[in-house]
């Protein structure tokens, strides 16, 4: 009986330091393809090739008489699904990266476009998604875009993509705190940098 307990013990130690070599090496098996990859999508940007399909979509999207601001409700967010290119851009987000990075940078697209662009985006791997909070950051910087924008990029959706799982990453949650305080409360930022978002939603598709 006292050598089964001993084995049963030496059994659990086995598995809890497995358990941590596993979780570690995940841990900075991210951090290390983030960085890669960030270098990588700053390049977007300057892509000249571009989707037509995408902005003359995007065209479509401007506010109007007849085409008014449709973002003040969640439902609406699954309307923009409806078409054929945001299913391809959910589908394969990086191919439309480029061309979303240059809509939230210029100051010729209006609020609806930008956010018709932006969101579908919220199905980037971690390591793209990167990029348009660098972007956001810096064109909310130059007045390109408000406050409303910032906040539906920086901040974890607990409904639509993965961003949520990804609060305790040194690369996101650098991102995140750049402007944060100008969005929220501090106990907010901290309820969000401590994965209180995820642990509410920690089954989000």
């Amino acid at each position: 009986m006292i050598i089964k307990n001993k084995l049963m013990i030496i059994i659990k130690i086995i598995s809890l330091c497995l358990l941590l070599c596993f979780s570690l090496t995940t841990f900075w098996y991210y951090i290390y393809r983030v960085k890669v990859d960030v270098d990588f999508c700053r390049q977007q940007l300057a892509k000249t090739d571009i989707n037509k399909d995408f902005f003359d979509f995007i065209d479509q999207q401007a506010i109007n008489a007849t085409n008014p601001l449709l973002w003040e409700t969640i439902e609406h967010r699954d309307e923009i699904f409806q078409f054929s290119i945001t299913q391809k851009m959910r589908k394969d987000p990086v191919t439309y990266l480029g061309d979303v990075l240059k809509v939230i940078s210029s100051s010729k697209y209006d609020e609806n476009q930008k956010m018709s662009a932006i969101f579908p985006m919220k199905y980037l791997s971690v390591k793209h998604y990167l990029c348009v909070m660098d972007i956001t950051n810096k064109a909310y910087e130059q007045g390109i875009i408000n406050k409303r924008l910032l906040q539906e990029v920086i901040s974890p959706d607990p409904y639509y993509g993965i961003i949520s799982y990804f609060w305790w990453l040194p690369d996101w949650q650098e991102r995140f705190k750049k402007h944060a305080d100008q969005l929220y409360s501090q106990e907010y930022i901290q309820f969000i940098l401590t994965g209180g978002q995820f642990e509410l939603f920690p089954l989000k598709a």
